[in-house]
């Protein structure tokens, strides 16, 4: 309806919210605007349901590391780091939406950072990273601070090093940001992405979602029960594209131009996918059944990994999750 502007699941779903108290969280983020309802959605707090996600798997990310590193024991960030900053000393970093800070902290490990600037929309995420970098001996290093994207004056040719790792999907105006980055980036340095770039506003094609649903379908009863609701038969749906906004404005606004602006702005040395056109949206939501090591348990999980890795190496479906690392383009 109104191309998926709204559809029959957000009637489902006001009913689901009211009676699990969700609907008065709703509509108070009616009451901000578009940067409070951003912000509200990326507060620090207390989760009443577990994160049950594709990335919750241990042996998910071992297999993002054998499709992006070529060893399911090395991380794209020791890659990255030994192929693109070895030997370099004294680097100049930018980390964009960089939320608790974490990743930050891996670079400081593993690279030789004079100084990394580190931004973000949320207070609380700042502080949180501030606390992080404090603890492991980096404040001198990292320097966190709250800002907008939208706002923030970069320095010509001034990062030795750029990074923006699932964020860069919840940034709107992306030609314009990303023109900023390309102009602040130094002649030899380079930008580096870890991102969703698959339909923007999660509007996933029907092909996914019938994968998805079908692959669900074949899963034992323990496997396909929902953290929410502990349901065992919930289909794999659209968001209307009102939820999305409602949830988070900022949830993959420009997510599918991505690719395309990348190759436009920068020069491209890299692109390494790692799928999840089919197993983000598969394990949404039954993530936390795949975390134990019984053979049966481990024996489904391969058999989705390798039903995407075909589907993906056929280009029966694209791949929505890419690491890629750039270059500037004068």
């Amino acid at each position: 309806m109104f191309n998926n502007l709204v559809n029959i699941h957000d009637a489902k779903r006001l009913i689901w919210g009211i009676r699990h108290g969700f609907f008065i969280k709703v509509l108070s983020r009616l009451t901000k605007g578009k940067i409070g309802r951003v912000k509200a959605a990326w507060k620090t707090t207390p989760k009443k349901y577990p994160a049950s996600t594709w990335w919750i798997i241990p042996q998910v990310k071992k297999h993002w590391n054998r499709l992006i590193t070529g060893d399911e024991n090395i991380s794209y960030f020791q890659y990255v780091s030994d192929k693109y900053f070895s030997g370099k000393k004294g680097l100049t970093g930018l980390s964009l939406g960089c939320g608790t800070g974490h990743r930050e902290l891996r670079w400081a490990d593993l690279c030789d950072f004079k100084k990394i600037d580190a931004f973000d929309i949320s207070q609380d995420r700042i502080n949180t990273a501030i606390q992080h970098a404090e603890e492991k001996g980096y404040s001198d290093i990292i320097n966190y601070k709250v800002a907008n994207i939208h706002n923030l004056e970069l320095e010509c040719n001034h990062y030795d090093a750029i990074f923006i790792e699932q964020s860069l999907h919840h940034f709107n105006s992306l030609e314009k940001i990303l023109s900023k980055i390309n102009r602040s980036l130094t002649s030899s340095g380079y930008f580096v992405i870890n991102e969703y770039v698959g339909p923007s506003r999660f509007q996933w094609s029907d092909k996914q979602i019938k994968i998805a649903n079908s692959i669900r379908s074949i899963l034992p009863e323990k496997l396909r029960t929902h953290v929410v609701d502990s349901s065992v038969n919930k289909k794999i749906i659209k968001p209307s594209r009102l939820s999305m906004i409602l949830k988070d404005p900022s949830e993959a606004i420009e997510s599918s131009k991505i690719t395309p602006l990348l190759n436009q702005i920068f020069e491209v040395v890299e692109i390494c996918p790692y799928h999840g056109a089919i197993l983000h949206l598969l394990f949404d939501g039954i993530a936390q059944n795949f975390l134990t090591e019984d053979e049966e348990t481990q024996k489904y999980l391969q058999l989705c990994l390798e039903i995407e890795d075909v589907l993906t190496n056929t280009e029966s479906v694209p791949s929505d999750y890419v690491v890629v690392i750039c270059k500037k383009k004068y």
